[in-house]
């Protein structure tokens, strides 16, 4: 589908429905780009009808309209697909002014279609996240029987939106075999999601060792042949006062900067005793979900922290070459894949896969500076 049909496809799509009631003067020209798995609008306040509720509430609801539009400009698109559970993380309470821009995408995954939507504000010329959020599609053979449609959000702005759906139930305490008695656990931090996760667990796999970070550990890696780490002389101010008003007191802080040219980003490492363990599980994200959150730090501006079970940066520079092959698989060939992005670092075959294609291979390092680079020769020879 060329960029003309693609463009009218979507204007098929957004001029009709619930969008034409969000935005009864929908025309062309709100409609700035469109791509294989994404669509970018700018609208008004002034095009947008608020029906009654809070123009956060709206303007989410716009855009995960426009991530379903994306996924319709998928070759192999279907009828009948209904929308999951969604999530939201506003940045900001959105005011009706200036321009709003929205961002819909559209991804592959284990469980169908996953959708992404990013909003902005333009501040200063230069544009801005004021909230971004997640969804998924799947195909419903039985229309008489639609799966429910919820939304959650972590904004104390927007919380008045979900009052009336049901608390979320908090998560269980660890039983005495599950919570170590003097073990230090090690987490990284790098932008805040407040993600209820299976902590214990997942802190294990990181339990005993040192409070290094770069590679990780096995038996035929050695980590300080790769990397070695860069003490902390300070922790970010935020982190700081986030962990401390949690009780939490983070050991043994180690820092690494993320080796790519245009970035000062980096990954604190530290370890908590075995009696904060607990703590951290109103603040830990699910293991599984730190390559999206990454990805929208690193490259869509967004500057807070979150917390995850600690991850190597060797892990995070695998993850740019399986990122790359990904989206090129799904883009190009229509190719969703079947496993979730953790579970393709574990099997080193992807990543022998990831950098065969000298093209894709070539891009990304032009993104890495020399350190990274280094970082993946010295991995290249270890593969």
């Amino acid at each position: 589908m060329d960029a003309v049909m693609m463009k009218k496809t979507a204007m098929q799509k957004l001029g009709q429905g619930r969008m034409k009631v969000l935005v009864p003067r929908f025309t062309e020209g709100f409609i700035v780009k469109t791509s294989a798995l994404n669509i970018e609008l700018a609208i008004p306040p002034s095009a947008i009808n608020d029906v009654e509720r809070t123009f956060s509430a709206t303007i989410q609801e716009i855009g995960f309209l426009v991530a379903e539009a994306a996924y319709s400009l998928q070759p192999r698109a279907k009828e009948n697909m209904v929308q999951g559970e969604s999530t939201m993380q506003w940045e900001e309470f959105p005011e009706p002014q200036g321009v709003v821009h929205f961002r819909g995408q559209a991804k592959p995954c284990n469980a169908g279609w996953r959708l992404d939507i990013f909003i902005k504000k333009i501040e200063d010329g230069i544009p801005k996240i004021v909230g971004f959020g997640t969804s998924s599609l799947r195909h419903c053979r039985r229309m008489s029987a639609p799966l429910p449609v919820r939304s959650h959000s972590n904004s104390p702005a927007a919380s008045a939106q979900v009052n009336a759906a049901p608390a979320p139930t908090p998560p269980p305490a660890p039983s005495s075999s599950q919570r170590p008695s003097t073990t230090l656990k090690r987490a990284s931090s790098s932008l805040q999601m407040t993600r209820k996760s299976k902590l214990s667990k997942e802190l294990a796999a990181v339990a005993d060792q040192e409070p290094t970070s770069s590679t990780r550990p096995t038996s035929s890696t050695n980590p300080a042949a790769i990397v070695a780490p860069e003490p902390a002389a300070s922790i970010v101010p935020e982190v700081i006062a986030f962990l401390s008003e949690k009780m939490i007191k983070p050991l043994y802080v180690t820092r690494e900067v993320i080796p790519v040219k245009m970035s000062s980003r980096a990954v604190f490492y530290f370890h908590v005793t075995a009696e904060d363990v607990p703590k951290m599980n109103s603040i830990m994200m699910r293991g599984g979900d730190w390559p999206d959150h990454f990805n929208i730090s690193l490259w869509e501006g967004y500057k807070r922290f979150f917390f995850a079970p600690a991850v190597s940066i060797i892990e995070i520079i695998e993850l740019f070459f399986l990122s790359k092959m990904v989206m090129f698989d799904s883009v190009k060939h229509g190719i969703p894949w079947t496993d979730d992005l953790v579970s393709m670092l574990q099997n080193k075959a992807n990543f022998r896969k990831a950098i065969r294609v000298s093209k894709h291979r070539e891009q990304v390092l032009m993104m890495l500076n020399a350190r990274g680079k280094g970082m993946f020769q010295e991995l290249e020879k270890r593969i």
